[in-house]
């Protein structure tokens, strides 16, 4: 796994997306056409959040190299070094596999 040139802020987490399938019941689905699921590879983290009250950091539960499952409506794609990535909170992630 390549180590990222950047590190996310507070909670955020950036994933590798995992990739779409290409193919359903014998069906070819094209490339444009593929849905990403919401699974992929945690490949950075932040270093967690702030308490409102006593501004103690509270550290990630996800780390480097955890599958996970995220909320699609909350990822952001960004673009690092010419690689897709999602960029979210900890709190929208499902589940850790």
């Amino acid at each position: 796994m390549n180590k990222l040139s950047v590190k996310p802020v507070l909670d955020r987490i950036i994933i590798k997306q995992a990739e779409g399938e290409s193919e359903i019941a014998n069906l070819l689905i094209p490339d444009s056409e593929r849905v990403k699921p919401c699974k992929g590879t945690v490949v950075a983290v932040g270093p967690g959040w702030r308490t409102s009250t006593t501004g103690e950091l509270v550290p990630m539960t996800a780390q480097v190299g955890d599958e996970v499952i995220y909320s699609i409506h909350s990822a952001t794609t960004v673009e690092i070094n010419g690689v897709d990535y999602v960029l979210v909170k900890e709190g929208d992630l499902l589940v850790i596999l």
